[in-house]
């Protein structure tokens, strides 16, 4: 089985090499963990959220950044943890391209960010607030 078959999506072929290089799950690990400052940093920016390169990589290292929004603190923290998270499904061979991944990935990714996290929206637990705001009025 080649490589654009297994993918199982098409694209527009001539746009990309015919040969690819492949690389080990090993070096692929090891250079996404040796980057992963980088890639929370570039991941954020597109985000909108203001954490330096700097002060992604301070955080990272357990220590806090003074002046930053605690939802911005969190989305870092939260990207990263989701990141090392495919990294151990990769380094024990037990990633799937499959729903329950990818929900499992989201619940570390959107943890107290999203409404919902960790299930495609619509499937959660949708608590009603209504009850409890008629209270008030």
């Amino acid at each position: 089985m080649g490589f654009f078959t297994a993918m199982g999506f098409q694209w527009n072929r001539s746009k990309v090499p015919h040969k690819l290089t492949i690389h080990s799950i090993g070096r692929v690990t090891f250079r996404l963990h040796r980057m992963l400052p980088e890639f929370v940093w570039d991941a954020i920016i597109l985000e909108g959220n203001p954490f330096t390169f700097t002060e992604v990589k301070t955080l990272l290292n357990g220590i806090t950044v003074g002046g930053r929004k605690l939802s911005e603190q969190e989305q870092v923290l939260n990207l990263a943890t989701s990141s090392k998270y495919l990294l151990a499904l990769l380094k024990t061979k037990q990633f799937s391209l499959d729903k329950t991944t990818f929900t499992e990935l989201h619940s570390f990714l959107a943890r107290n960010i999203a409404l919902e996290w960790g299930h495609f929206r619509g499937e959660g637990k949708v608590t009603d607030r209504t009850k409890s705001l008629r209270k008030l009025i």
